[in-house]
């Protein structure tokens, strides 16, 4: 007996999320520091937690799926965290986020809330929770941000 088993193209779909980031980035526009960080990591969780394909695969093989995903020497996790590192460094740069922890560290942080929240699921039998990964990852920021606040408009 053969089998015969199709993997979704997930670097494919990773790909196409991190182009799409440029749109998520846009309802950023006018946001600095732990909001637009918060906006934009909201923006992708959601984006991935609507992959039918990607929400799928995951139900049919979550083993598989999750490695794939999540594990140490995934290209979709490597990406995920190198991306991660970029939007911090560029609100660091910029001035508008300065948290007591380092990036590479934050980033992996940001991820594994991240994903604790979206394969809610498949690893903890829990419904899928964009908004509590949010809530949480908001809170995780701004408890770490030491730049100052933004000066208020009268």
């Amino acid at each position: 007996m053969s089998f015969t088993y199709v993997v979704p193209d997930i670097h494919g779909r990773f790909d196409l999320l991190c182009n799409g980031l440029a749109d998520i980035v846009s309802h950023a526009a006018g946001q600095t520091g732990t909001a637009r960080l918060v906006t934009v990591i909201g923006g992708v969780l959601r984006a991935i937690a609507r992959d039918r394909p990607l929400r799928a695969f995951l139900a049919s093989d979550p083993e598989t799926a999750l490695r794939l995903l999540t594990g140490r020497h995934s290209t979709v996790h490597r990406g995920t965290v190198r991306t991660l590192e970029q939007i911090i460094d560029a609100e660091r740069v910029g001035g508008t986020f300065d948290p007591s922890l380092d990036t590479a560290t934050l980033a992996y942080a940001i991820l594994r809330i991240s994903e604790g929240f979206l394969y809610a699921d498949v690893v903890a039998a829990r419904s899928v929770d964009i908004d509590r990964a949010v809530t949480v990852i908001d809170a995780l920021l701004r408890g770490l941000d030491r730049a100052p606040a933004p000066a208020s408009r009268c």
